[in-house]
């Protein structure tokens, strides 16, 4: 319970006011170049083969047979990182199928036949080991989103 209070008239900073409103109604670019910050940590994490808490990937069998970057075979997976930016939110992602197993990590299975084919390899299952590209909240730089909004509120 409040024993005193006063009013204040907002007139002074009531233009302020209205231009904060209005920044925020629309945050479309603050979250485009958050979009940039998460896509910028997932171009380094392909180029350094870890993800972006820094952790090394292990080497994949094609890299260990052939050499090259572990993830960076086509460059499509590397490619295909977009963002989808709206007025009050971004979304950084893949739509490459494979994506997935790849940040995530899993077992696959043949979903025709009895086995699968890798490289003249045949296996019943393959486990694929999590090498994550994209960041989570752990890992995501929340230094340079906190600049960069506090950039856009001035």
């Amino acid at each position: 319970m409040i024993g005193i209070a006063i009013h204040l008239d907002a007139a002074p900073v009531q233009h302020l006011l209205e231009q904060l409103v209005d920044k925020l109604a629309d945050m479309t670019p603050v979250m485009a170049s958050i979009g940039e910050i998460i896509i910028e940590q997932t171009d380094t994490a392909f180029e350094t083969g870890a993800s972006p808490n820094g952790a090394r990937w292990e080497p994949s069998g094609r890299v260990l047979a052939e050499g090259g970057q572990t993830l960076v075979d086509t460059g499509r997976l590397k490619n295909s990182i977009t963002r989808l930016v709206s007025t009050d939110a971004v979304t950084v992602g893949t739509g490459v199928i494979y994506g997935a197993i790849h940040q995530l990590g899993g077992v696959i299975r043949a979903k025709q036949g009895k086995a699968l084919a890798f490289g003249g390899v045949v296996r019943q299952s393959v486990t694929m080991p999590s090498r994550p590209f994209l960041p989570d909240e752990s890992s995501v730089d929340w230094a340079e989103i906190i600049a960069t909004l506090k950039d856009y509120l001035q």
